[in-house]
This record gives structure tokens, C-alpha cells and sequence, in this order.
């Protein structure tokens, strides 16, 4: 090979060797570019993942420890939240994914007509329908029945008002009813008659309705043992103990659902599920009422015992107790230091007490709720029914404390927990 030749092929093969060390170099960039995406999309993911979580939160000195977490999962149990679709303020869609079951209304009967109110409620209702389905919550709808109607001349009238509730779930699409019986009722046979009717009835449809009855704290002499036959559960009032609006005892100040003491003649919750729950011998199947925030009174003096600032007096002002209702999403707003609040062991609930203004706020917070939320496991209890969720502040605080808690990890239990002597015969 002649000397040109030799010179011609070094040249390539220098050629040659520069493009595959390009070729590699580009390689090795195209592997590390792609690496790299990778290892920063896992990054950012971690991150996204660890920032969207909610906190955790830990009750400790309990056999029944609560973690709560962000993740949620469809319940165990029921939660239940209760709204109207006139409020100005609607249900959002992250509020209702908390939830098993909605209870709405209010709707109108007249002349044996059953319908919305009004083209705005009706709107309202579609709306919440939407969301509803989209997490297989359930609705109800809350039926407030008079006297007038409650007590027909011939059990004739309750078939026919049958019919027409039936009519209307079925042509709404909704999911069941929650009956409520307007104070004082005048025949109490007449509720189990309409349950047991509206039960067989329903029986003969092709999709079965739930079955709920709203009742009182105390006990009204109803049948419950034949109640229990037809309803699917029970909501009862544990959330009106205390209140500067009761019509009894507006200057008796304490907790608006307090679980246990309470002042002398006073129910509290554990006492108004110890009855129902013996009585029926289903706690399974009963719900617990609460409310989102806090009762206030003005004019408040002094403690009853000087050993425990909780249960005190209101004085009257021109005749009137001066006092009312507040939201938990209001609180603060409203001058109130939640930072600042006692809790009274005896009721497993937080007040605060301004000793100069004299004014006095009772209320429920995460504490009190996860402590509601104990008892309810340990008793067996089915569930709550939320008074207006929409109470709760922007961050769902305690509506968060009701979805995520250990209480909707844990199953139907139909054992009686409860303190029954009293109620053996």
C-alpha cells in the first residue's frame, strides 16, 4: 500500500472513530436526559403526594386509639350530614364525599300533592343530586308530618300519603325517607302504623326505600320494639341538652351535646343512647345528632359547685335569657379565642368562660368529636347525623375528624355494650 493510500485511511478511520465518539457521547446524554426526568417526575410526585396529604392526627391514652389520616375510603358506618336546600351556602362536592348518607329538605304537602317548594330548590336538589352520585351517597328525604296529617280519621289517608311518598323518591331518584314527628304527638300507634305500612308497601317496588325516623332525647312512650321492625335506623336529638333557646331551662349553660353529667334532672348522651340502645336492643341501629359549633350566654354569674366552672347560670335579662347560636366556621371571626378554651372532663367537652364580660361559650371541637367518636365504638353505636355540615370552616376541620377516624374502619357490631340493669324487667 502506497504512502497516499495509508494517509487516505488514517484520515477516515480518524473520522470514522470522531463519529462514534460523537454518537456515544450523544448516547450517554440521551440516557442521562431520560434518568434524570425520571428521578425528577418521582421527585415531584413524592412531593405532590406528601403536600395534598392531610396531616395526621393522634388521640393517645385510649385502648381505642384514633390516627387519622388523608386517605379516604368509603365508610363502615354512617355519616350522615343533614341540609336544607334553601341555605344560601350548598354542600361541596369534597363535603359530600365524606358522607354516606344526605338528608334534605324542606318540600311541601298540600292536598295530597308532594313537590319542591319552588324552581330554586328544586335546582338546588339537582345539583346536590350530581354530587351525591358521583360518591354513592345516599339521600333522604326529611319528611315533617303534623298532627293534621299524622292523625287521619281512617288509616285510608296514611295508605294514600304512602302512595304519594313512594311516587315522589321513585320520580326524584331518591334513596329513602327520614320521617320527623312534630311535639306533642297525639297517637303514637300512628307512627308505628305508618312505618310498618310505608315497609310493606315499599316491599312490592322494585327498588327498596331506606327507612329512618327522627326522635327525641327523651323517651315519648313509643313502641320502639315494633318501630325497630321497619326502620333501617334511628336519628336521635343529642345535640339540644343546653341552649339559651330551650323553651324549659334556657338559663341552664353547658355543652349542646354533652357526653356525660349535666345538671341535676338533665340527660346527657350516654344517658339518651343507654335508653335506646337497651330498649331496642339494636345500637347499630342508632345515629348520634350533632352539631358543628356552640351554644352562648350573656349574663352568666357564677358556677352552681365553685369546684367546676361548666355548669353555671344565665341570668335574665327583661325577662329573656340573652344568648344563642354560633357555627364553628364563625367562632373565631366572632372575637372567640378557641386557643384559649377549658375542656371540662366531666362531659368530655371545651367552654370558655370570660369572667369579666360574663359571657360564656359551650361548643364542640376535634377533641370533643374524637371523644364522641370513642364512645360510639365502644357502645356499638351505628352512626351521626350532622346538623348542616356546611357549619364546618373551609379546611372541612371536623368534618375531616367524623370521615377519617378509626370509627369507619370498623364494622356494624350488633352487641349490647351498654349499661342495661335499669332497663331489665
Amino acid at each position: 500500500m502506497s504512502n497516499s493510500d495509508q494517509k487516505e485511511s488514517l484520515v477516515v478511520l480518524k473520522k470514522t472513530s470522531k463519529t462514534q465518539f460523537y454518537a456515544q457521547l450523544f448516547g450517554i446524554f440521551c440516557f442521562g436526559f431520560i434518568l434524570s426526568t425520571i428521578l425528577v417526575t418521582s421527585i415531584f410526585v413524592a412531593f405532590h403526594f406528601l403536600w395534598s396529604a392531610k396531616p395526621a392526627i393522634l388521640l393517645e391514652n385510649s385502648k381505642n386509639a384514633f390516627i387519622l389520616s388523608g386517605n379516604y375510603t368509603p365508610c363502615n358506618r354512617r355519616i350522615i350530614g343533614w341540609t336544607r336546600l334553601y341555605d344560601k351556602k350548598e354542600l361541596t362536592n369534597e363535603q359530600v364525599s365524606k358522607m354516606t348518607h344526605i338528608i334534605f329538605g324542606p318540600i311541601t304537602w298540600q292536598f295530597g300533592i308532594i313537590r319542591f317548594r319552588n324552581k330554586m330548590e328544586k335546582e338546588a336538589y339537582e345539583r346536590l343530586q350530581e354530587k351525591a352520585k358521583s360518591h354513592d351517597v345516599k339521600l333522604l328525604l326529611s319528611m315533617e308530618i303534623d298532627n293534621e296529617v299524622n292523625d287521619p280519621a281512617t288509616n285510608l289517608a296514611t295508605i294514600k300519603m304512602i302512595w304519594y311518598l313512594n311516587s315522589f323518591l321513585t320520580t326524584h331518584k331518591i334513596d329513602g325517607i327520614e320521617l320527623n314527628w312534630k311535639f306533642p304527638i297525639k297517637n303514637l300507634a300512628q307512627i308505628v302504623y305508618f312505618c310498618e305500612k310505608m315497609r310493606q308497601y315499599n316491599k312490592n317496588m322494585a327498588r327498596e326505600f331506606t327507612l329512618a325516623l327522627s326522635l327525641p332525647a327523651s323517651d315519648i312512650g313509643l313502641n320502639l320494639e315494633s318501630i325497630m321492625e321497619h326502620v333501617d335506623f334511628l336519628n336521635i336529638e343529642t345535640a339540644e341538652y343546653y341552649s339559651p333557646l330551650h323553651m324549659e331551662h334556657p338559663q341552664l349553660i353547658g355543652p349542646p351535646s354533652p357526653l356525660y353529667s349535666g345538671h341535676a334532672g338533665v340527660e346527657n348522651v350516654d344517658s339518651t343512647m343507654t335508653y335506646y340502645g337497651c330498649v331496642t336492643k339494636h345500637p347499630e341501629k342508632l345515629n348520634m345528632k350533632l352539631m358543628f359549633g356552640g351554644r352562648f350566654w350573656k349574663n352568666v354569674r357564677k358556677p352552681i359547685r365553685s369546684s367546676e366552672p361548666l355548669w353555671m347560670l344565665a341570668e335574665r335579662y327583661h325577662g329573656s335569657v340573652d344568648g344563642d347560636w354560633m357555627a364553628w366556621k364563625d367562632l373565631e371571626e366572632s372575637g372567640w379565642d378557641l386557643k384559649s378554651a377549658s375542656w371540662n372532663n366531666e362531659s368530655r367537652t371545651p367552654y370558655i368562660y370570660d369572667q369579666l364580660e360574663q359571657n360564656y361559650l359551650a361548643f364542640e371541637n376535634e377533641r370533643s368529636l374524637l371523644e364522641k367518636i370513642r364512645y360510639a365504638i365502644d357502645k356499638n353505636i351505628g352512626g351521626f347525623v350532622i346538623w348542616k355540615p356546611i357549619f364546618d370552616d373551609d379546611e372541612n376541620t371536623l368534618l375531616d375528624v367524623m370521615s377519617s377516624s378509626k370509627f369507619c374502619s370498623t364494622r356494624d357490631n350488633k352487641t349490647v355494650n351498654l349499661d342495661c340493669d335499669v332497663y331489665k324487667q
